[in-house]
């Protein structure tokens, strides 16, 4: 029997290190957890402002910004929860 790819990935990350640089620099998962929890926002306020990098980064590959949707979050409605950009690349 195959193993699961998604375990197989997990495994490598963890052999690699990653889950010791990643608590290293956030902390113990139940810390990072507890710090979402609490001020949700945070998360969002590290990322937004990548937003404009990534739709930059589609523009100059070449393809066509159809539309970017904000949908809300599922535990607050008042901060995004995810992005959805939607584009194509004319012939």
């Amino acid at each position: 029997m195959a193993a699961d790819p998604v375990v197989e990935r997990n495994r490598a990350a963890w052999n690699a290190g990653r889950y010791d640089a990643w608590v290293d620099a956030l902390g113990p998962p139940a810390v990072e957890a507890a710090r979402l929890v609490a001020d949700p926002r945070a998360k969002l306020r590290r990322l937004l402002p990548h937003l404009g990098e990534i739709v930059t980064a589609v523009i100059d590959g070449g393809f066509s910004v159809r539309r970017l949707e904000e949908r809300p979050s599922w535990t607050d409605p008042l901060i995004p929860g995810t992005f959805i950009l939607v584009a194509d690349k004319p012939a």
